[in-house]
């Protein structure tokens, strides 16, 4: 049991040392860092794909929202009917005693109330007993007006709050949207870049089979001089092997035909 409180005493002396003192600051910078670290390694489209679920799920918080107005509107409506019922009743009961009181005010002996006909002594308990209820009955009736005013105002800010969040969760699409589409647009450039990379890599290697083929036509045409070369010098010496030929021939012709003339 020692032990164990020893362990304890110590945890929260390392938790109160790491709290309040400068090593408890540098591990709340690491950790914040590390945070923003790991924050940034989260791709774009992942963030996007993140953000629209989240909007998503706002879905069902609205559908709920929606659901409660819906229900106190109901309420609030039949609220407010119940208020005009009692509204009509109790200028109803304002008309009856304000008939009855002007009747016993003229002296008259039958007074007519909801089609009967009251003696004055009758229609005097009558009339006490119409005042005690368009007491109560207006009592209750501001109360009930009370709640309802209440009731609306809170029915009112309940309707804007949803039409608020319906249409910020709109907005907010609208904009997850175009930021999506700008960056579609940023990986479409990007991939133009990479294309526009590849082009240039590929006129280089086309310059250097240009280059290549160059070099074997001119070894080519080198070894077409060559030969041509060679040619014109068997030529020649063809040429010069028939000339002396025919020197000789010349020549042995005509000492041929001295010795012939000798002989004869």
């Amino acid at each position: 049991m020692r032990k164990v409180l020893a362990a304890t005493l110590v945890l929260l002396i390392a938790g109160y040392a790491v709290g309040k003192t400068e090593v408890g600051s540098y591990l709340r910078t690491a950790w914040r860092e590390f945070r923003e670290d790991a924050h940034k390694q989260v791709s774009i489209e992942f963030e996007i794909k993140n953000l629209r679920d989240k909007l998503n799920e706002l879905e069902p918080d609205i559908k709920r929202a929606r659901e409660a107005v819906a229900q106190e509107k109901v309420e609030v409506d039949n609220l407010r009917e119940e208020v005009n019922h009692l509204q009509a009743r109790f200028d109803q009961q304002k008309a009856d005693i304000r008939h009855v009181s002007t009747e016993l005010k003229n002296g008259a002996t039958t007074i007519s109330l909801a089609k009967q006909e009251l003696p004055a002594d009758r229609a005097t308990e009558r009339l006490d007993q119409l005042i005690d209820s368009a007491e109560r009955g207006e009592r209750t009736l501001a109360s009930k007006k009370r709640i309802l005013t209440a009731r609306e105002k809170m029915l009112e800010t309940s309707m804007k709050n949803l039409f608020a969040m319906r249409d910020e969760k709109g907005k907010l699409e609208e904009q997850l949207t175009e930021l999506e589409a700008a960056y579609r647009e940023v990986q479409l450039q990007q991939t133009q870049s990479k294309y526009q990379f590849d082009d240039t890599r590929l006129a280089k290697i086309k310059k250097s089979m240009e280059s290549l083929k160059n070099r074997v036509k001119v070894q080519k045409a080198d070894l077409d001089l060559a030969n041509q070369m060679g040619g014109s010098n068997e030529e020649k010496s063809k040429n010069k092997g028939d000339v002396l030929n025919r020197a000789d021939r010349l020549l042995n012709g005509g000492d041929k035909g001295k010795s012939e003339v000798a002989e004869r």
